[in-house]
This record gives structure tokens, C-alpha cells and sequence, in this order.
């Protein structure tokens, strides 16, 4: 394909580095862009971004057209992880996060080990792609089943729609039924709360924090490496 060889076998090697480049910016803007529009919205448009990069590259005909969409193929994939990881997490409460964030890692790597098996028998790298398609699409259509996080809804102050949310997951069982008024209470004391940490702080974080301090530069080298 393309006659990548001799002076032009670079372009190979210059796809797949092109794929974590993209994984690279989707990890530092996740966050942000997730912050700013929510956690449901985010994982939509990421993982239909990742669905349509997939789709378009199986039928692009030039090498400059397939980087282009690697490249958004690795940032949305990065944009994806990320905020599903922090949906779930922020649905769980702290005594259950650890074997949720645990549970949540084995399906990834399930899916890692389902990927190897479907490139032993799907040679062709273009089938291999829409295939690739597959679960960004397969997530669509669940859309309307995923909620948007609670926490995430506090913080913007749309107090209604978290109390809405978590009245759905009911009470523990029959014998404790779920008190709503109770509930918004809660929640407006939480956000009574968030509103008066957030008039103390003066101080804005940015991913620039990850190096700020010898504390920050030795963690954040760990986590490169064991990435």
C-alpha cells in the first residue's frame, strides 16, 4: 500500500507514532473539555469521533489522510477513557472505588487480549478498522442509558437533574425506602458547601501543576513510565 518502502517506509512508522501523539493531546484535554461540558457529553462525542476516525481511515486513499485520522483516532480513545473512568468513579463512593476502578481495568484489558485474536484472523487493515469502529458505535446506541455524573451536575449548580438521578437509584432496599426530601437537602448542603470552598480558593489548577513542584515532576514521571 502506497509503496512504503526504502525512503518511504518512515510513513509506517510515522502512523503509529502519529496514534499516541493523539493519545498524547486527548489525555491533557479530556479533563477540561469534561469540566466544562460534562461527563456524559464528553464520552459521547469522543467515542463517536473515535467510531467516524475508524470508519474514515478504512477508506481513505492517501497516507496523509490515514495520519490525520490516527491521529484523532488516539485522542478521542485517550478523551474516552479517561472520562469513563471518571464517571464511573465519581458514581461510587469511596469504600468501592478501588474494585470498581479494578473491574473497570479488566475489561480493558479484555478487550486488549480480543484485539490481538481478531488481528490473527483479520489480516486486511482496512476491515480491521471498521471492526476497530465497532464499540465507539455499539456505545451510541446505549446513549440514552448513560447518565451524566451527579458530582459533575453539583459543581454546575443543576441541582434538579442530580437529585433526579440519584432518586432513580432508589434506596438501599424495601425496608429502607428512599427519603427525597432528605436527599435534596443533602444536596443543597453539598453545594452550600462547594459554593463556599470555591469563594476561598483563589488559585486555579491547570495541567502545568503536573511539573510545578519535585513532588509533582517525580509523580507524574512514574505514571509516564508505567504508562
Amino acid at each position: 500500500q502506497w509503496n512504503l518502502l526504502c525512503e518511504r517506509s518512515y510513513i509506517s512508522a510515522l502512523v503509529q507514532s502519529m496514534y499516541f501523539v493523539g493519545y498524547l493531546f486527548g489525555s491533557f484535554l479530556s479533563g477540561t473539555v469534561s469540566d466544562a461540558f460534562g461527563r456524559k457529553i464528553t464520552l459521547t462525542v469522543s467515542v463517536a469521533l473515535q467510531a467516524a476516525a475508524f470508519i474514515g481511515a478504512s477508506f481513505v486513499t492517501s497516507h496523509i489522510a490515514l495520519i490525520i485520522l490516527i491521529f484523532f483516532a488516539g485522542l478521542s480513545l485517550a478523551s474516552s477513557i479517561a472520562c469513563q473512568y471518571t464517571l464511573i468513579i465519581e458514581m461510587i463512593g469511596p469504600d468501592h472505588r478501588t474494585i470498581a476502578g479494578i473491574i473497570n481495568e479488566l475489561f480493558w484489558k479484555a478487550g486488549w487480549l480480543l484485539i490481538i485474536l481478531v488481528a490473527y484472523f483479520i489480516r486486511d487493515w482496512r476491515t480491521f478498522m471498521l471492526i476497530g469502529a465497532a464499540p465507539g458505535l455499539a456505545i451510541l446506541l446505549f446513549w440514552k442509558w448513560i447518565f451524566e455524573s451527579p458530582r459533575w451536575l453539583l459543581t454546575k449548580g443543576r441541582l434538579d437533574e442530580a437529585h433526579e438521578i440519584l432518586v432513580n437509584f432508589g434506596g438501599k432496599s424495601k425496608e429502607q425506602p428512599l427519603d427525597k426530601n432528605s436527599l435534596r437537602q443533602l444536596i443543597e448542603r453539598i453545594r452550600e458547601s462547594q459554593v463556599k470552598r470555591e469563594g476561598e480558593v483563589t488559585k486555579r489548577h491547570t495541567q502545568l501543576d503536573m511539573v510545578r513542584t519535585p513532588k509533582m515532576r517525580k509523580f507524574t514521571l512514574v505514571m509516564a513510565i508505567n504508562w
